[in-house]
């Protein structure tokens, strides 16, 4: 066995990347053999974040001599003096790329949902923006999206953060909601919803407490599945005239 874990899953605050890899240890799902190369991967990669992580937040002289070598006049030797210099730069060209990295994702995102509305067409309805999440809200959504991951594929788990409330749906839509959450009321609450979509309200102290309703959760999602299932099929069925 080895010292530390290859894998570490946190259901209090679960990230996404790791669900699919926690599936793979499923019964349904295992293969020993192929899973040792999962391990190793996942152990090898967490290593290198750790490291990298290390580096980012103080450069070693190592990876700052690396840096100096490539900057530095050809042929001149790193001395203490220049290695103290360029440590301070390092570090600042280090914060300086993270920055720039994600002002260009967060200009690239917004440049592929912003389209202008066609020239013969009137502009559409302003519609109602969404609220950015809370920390707790996103917490809260991470909770029922691991406890619904067994039976819905988590990319299906979405949410939407609005005045009336926070609210997790299933495939982005508003005429299937699993949940709505208010917390920024004391006490929190946790609305549920039967499958006539009737609500009611539970508190809650902690987060952590959503796990009690899981049940719940997992009735409300299995229903929209089996729903929609049925009226796939019913599309598909022939047409009489056609029979």
């Amino acid at each position: 066995m080895d010292d530390r874990p290859f894998l570490e899953f946190d259901m209090s605050n679960p990230k996404e990347p790791l669900i699919p890899e926690l599936k793979k240890l499923t019964k349904a799902e295992f293969d020993p053999i192929a899973f040792t190369e999962v391990a190793r991967a996942l152990k090898d990669t967490k290593e290198i974040k750790t490291l990298i992580d290390a580096e980012f937040s103080k450069p070693s002289d190592d990876f700052v001599k690396f840096f100096a070598r490539k900057v530095y006049p050809a042929g001149k030797q790193i001395t203490a003096a220049v290695l103290e210099r360029f440590k301070p730069l390092t570090e600042q060209a280090i914060n300086q790329h993270l920055d720039d990295r994600m002002q260009e994702i967060w200009r690239r995102g917004k440049d592929s949902t912003v389209q202008p509305p066609p020239p013969d067409q009137p502009p559409p309805a302003p519609s109602i923006e969404p609220l950015p999440p809370t920390d707790e809200e996103k917490e809260a959504y991470h909770i029922v999206r691991a406890i619904l991951c067994q039976s819905v594929d988590p990319n299906r788990i979405k949410y939407r953060d609005l005045k009336k409330g926070f609210s997790v749906l299933l495939d982005d839509k508003q005429t299937k909601p699993i949940c709505r959450l208010y917390l920024d009321s004391e006490p929190k609450e946790i609305s549920l919803l039967d499958v006539n979509k009737n609500e009611t309200r539970q508190a809650i102290q902690q987060l952590s407490e959503i796990y009690r309703f899981g049940e719940d959760l997992k009735a409300i999602a299995a229903h929209y599945l089996k729903k929609s299932v049925t009226t796939d099929n019913h599309m598909e069925e022939p047409s009489a005239s056609g029979e």
